[in-house]
This record gives structure tokens, sequence and C-alpha cells, in this order.
């Protein structure tokens, strides 16, 4: 029999690092039954595990259509008064999780970035990463036209990476692993928190009858941000190194890490991004469309320890990956 949701949810949560924030699952499936409870309509739902073991990614908005059949029972002013607080306690707690959940995303993300900025830096050095002016200089040098920029890259990337050293080769692989490892965690942490919100909001409309809803749950997008422009960047960016060691660093390559694939959950928040037309970052959709077969493990705990994000992060150097 499979794990319910609530207590693998509560063993990750326990075990993970302190300054590590996650959705309240349990308080606010305890503030859902309350509300169920001052209604009265607690009867055959009660001790319902709605959700906790329920595969797919359907979405949370989409557990609203379940709420269709509930019956709204007669409730007095004093526990419509109730109904109404213990749905704003809910709301505002979510709202306060999702808001910390965030921060600490955007946090990593900062650190991550400082740390490919170095790969980047070192990758320019062993001839790997050109900057525009660079590539301009070599354009110019050269006695044919080239096609494109794009194969100019790939045949002077050719040329250089046979003289890329191995202790050079080894220092890329070394910060491409710490940045590939941020970047799997960030992957695992967003996918389990929009996990637990898809189910605390199934667990909403199941319990609390569509007529007292104070706000819909298809409407909540404070969650959206989970999937931050700047961790999209990232995400794109560590594929783009993730080719570029592949390509020069044969030797090592069983000792890279691969990128997780997105992870369902994740992908359905991308597609309501999409929906309601909000800005992804460019490349996003190559990433998407063609996921490492790594699969994420939303309940393996973090492994990547990373320090506090600097109060100035240094602008990463332009350049154009091989």
């Amino acid at each position: 029999v499979a794990m319910r949701f609530g207590k693998r949810f509560a063993e990750i949560t326990q075990g993970s690092r302190a300054n590590q924030p996650f959705i309240s699952y349990k308080e606010l499936k305890h503030t859902v039954s309350k509300i169920s409870a001052v209604i009265g309509a607690s009867g055959d739902n009660a001790g319902d595990s709605s959700g906790d073991d329920a595969g797919g990614a359907s979405g949370a908005e989409d557990a609203v259509g379940g709420c269709s059949s509930a019956l709204v029972v007669g409730v007095s002013p004093a526990g419509s008064s109730s109904v109404d607080n213990h749905q704003h306690e809910f709301f505002r707690q979510l709202d306060t999780d999702v808001m910390q959940a965030k921060a600490f995303v955007l946090s990593q993300v900062s650190s991550l970035e400082v740390i490919a900025g170095e790969w980047q830096s070192a990758a320019v050095l062993a001839g790997l990463l050109f900057t525009q002016e660079q590539l301009d200089e070599i354009s110019a040098e050269l006695k044919f036209q080239q096609p494109c920029q794009a194969a100019l890259i790939e045949w002077v990337a050719s040329l250089r990476s046979k003289e890329c050293s191995p202790d050079a080769r080894r220092d890329l692989v070394s910060k491409f692993n710490l940045v590939a490892e941020g970047v799997n965690s960030l992957l695992s942490y967003i996918e389990l928190n929009l996990t637990a919100l898809r189910k605390i909001f199934k667990k909403f409309v199941k319990k609390v009858p569509k007529g007292v809803h104070i706000q819909s749950t298809r409407d909540y997008r404070n969650h959206y941000d989970l999937f931050a422009l700047s961790f999209q960047d990232l995400l794109v960016t560590t594929t783009q190194m993730q080719r570029v060691v592949a390509s020069c660093a044969r030797a090592e390559a069983g000792d890279m890490t691969t990128i997780a694939q997105v992870g369902p959950e994740t992908l359905a928040l991308i597609t309501r991004l999409r929906a309601v037309g909000a800005e992804c970052a460019d490349g996003v959709e190559d990433v998407l469309g063609a996921p490492p077969p790594a699969l994420i493990d939303v309940y393996a705990k973090p492994t990547v320890e990373l320090a506090a994000p600097p109060a100035i992060v240094p602008q990463r150097p332009a350049a154009t990956a091989a």
C-alpha cells in the first residue's frame, strides 16, 4: 500500500535543512477540518484522505470541478463568521508559505548564479566560451565568409576544446556539478511544494461547499512565482553548460551530474503560465521540449548545502556557449 502523501511529506520536511520552508500541509489540512466541522459538512468525509494517495498532476485548479455536487448546509450567522475567519486563516497561511518558499528559491538561485558565473569565466579562459568581442575579432581575421555565427562558434570550439588541459576540464566539471546539483535540488523542492499545494486545494474544495468559499482556488496564482524567471534562466544556462562540458570533457563524462527532468507538477504550472501570458525565459521551451533522462525524486532530501547569497551578485560575463 502506498504511503499517504501527508505522512511522507511530513517525513521529508522534518528531515530537511532548518532554513528550508515548505507548504504547511498539516496545518492547512487542520484548518480545512475546522471549516468542515463548523458548517457541519464533515459527515462521510470524516477521516477522508482525499488526494493523499492520488497520482497525476492535473493542477490544483482542476480539483475545483469536484465541488459542484457539494451541498451548502444552512449556517448560522455566528457559524458563517467562523467559516469566513477560518478561510481567511487558510489563505493567509498559504500566502505566507508561498512567499517564504519563493524567497528561498530566489536566494538559492542567487548563490548558484555566482558559481555559474565562475564557470563561465573559466570556460572563456579555456577557450570554450566566447564573448561577442572575441567572435567579432575572429570573424574579422578569417579570410572566408562564415555561414552564421553558430557555425563559427562550433568550428572555433572544436579547435579550442582539444587544447583544454585535463586540470581545466576537471575544474569545469566540478563547477558544473555544483550548479547542476543545486538546480536539481530546486527542481525537487518546487515540485514537492506544488504537489502539496494541489493536494491541499483538492481537500479544500472537497470538504468546503462551494457556496461558502470566500476565494476560488482556481483564481489563486501566488504559487506561479515558485518557478521564477531567474530560475528558468538558470535552468537554461545549466543545460547549455552541460552541453559544453560534455563536448570537451568526454573522459570526465562519468563524473558529471545529469540535470533532472522537470516534474509533472512543474510542467502543469508552466502550461498555466503560458495560458495567462506570463513571461518565460528565452530557451526554456527547448529545455522542456527535450528533457534529460534522469527522473526527479520529489521525496529525496536536498543534498546541496549552499552558502548564504552575497549582498551583491556580480554580473555574469556576456558569453556565447559553444
